[in-house]
C-alpha cells in the first residue's frame, strides 16, 4: 500500500470558501444537493444551500482542519440563515423564537 502524506494546513481559513467566491468548493451536503444563491441584491453577497433533503437534521457542512484549531482557544462562527419551504416559500423568523411556515 502507500502511504499518503496529509495536505499541508495553511490554517489562513477556517471556513473554507466561507464568503461562496468560489462557488461550492469546501462545502458539502449531508443530503439533498448544493445550491448558490446570489444575494447581491441584499448586499448580502453569495450564499450556499440545499435543497432537496428529506429530513431536517440533514443540510450544509464543512470539515474543521483541527490542525487549525488551538486548544483552550475560543472561536465564534457566525452565520445568517434562510429557510424556503419545498415551494420556495420564505419562512417567517423571529430571532430565536421559532419560525413558522407561510
Amino acid at each position: 500500500f502507500t502511504l499518503l502524506e496529509p495536505p499541508t494546513a495553511t490554517c489562513d481559513e477556517l471556513i473554507k470558501n466561507g464568503d461562496v467566491s468560489a462557488l461550492i468548493s469546501g462545502w458539502w451536503s449531508t443530503n439533498g444537493g448544493l445550491k448558490v444563491f446570489d444575494e447581491s441584491a441584499s448586499n448580502q453577497g453569495m450564499a450556499v444551500g440545499n435543497e432537496f433533503r428529506t429530513t431536517s437534521s440533514y443540510g450544509i457542512a464543512q470539515f474543521l482542519d483541527t490542525r487549525c484549531l488551538v486548544a483552550g482557544a475560543k472561536y465564534t462562527i457566525t452565520a445568517k440563515v434562510k429557510m424556503y419551504t419545498s415551494s420556495g416559500s420564505p419562512y417567517a423568523c423571529s430571532g430565536n423564537s421559532g419560525c413558522t411556515p407561510p
